[in-house]
């Protein structure tokens, strides 16, 4: 959640932020190789791609791989609606993160 991932309402991010893109990836990876409940793919699915969409470069050099293939793997299995209700919570959280 420090990552700004859409866990329900908005949530307080400032005073974190995502500097250490190592430490991201690999818990990327880690999340992407579970199966994760419904919740869990929509909140991470949602959190990629508004990331993915607002901030591509800084998309590209935090995640590169890891994050577009997580992404693709994950689309697929999103609830829509649920889904674009947390891609907005994301952008939100995200823009106070990067």
């Amino acid at each position: 959640m420090q990552m700004g991932l859409p866990q329900g309402a908005l949530r307080p991010t400032l005073g974190h932020s995502l500097e250490n893109a190592d430490v991201i990836r690999q818990a990327l990876g880690a999340l992407g190789a579970h199966d994760l409940d419904p919740t869990g793919t929509d909140a991470l699915a949602a959190w990629l791609s508004a990331f993915k969409h607002h901030w591509p470069t800084a998309f590209a050099e935090m995640l590169g791989e890891v994050g577009e293939s997580t992404l693709n793997l994950l689309l697929p299995k999103v609830a829509l609606n649920r889904y674009l209700k947390l891609r907005r919570i994301a952008i939100a959280n995200l823009a106070n993160l990067l």
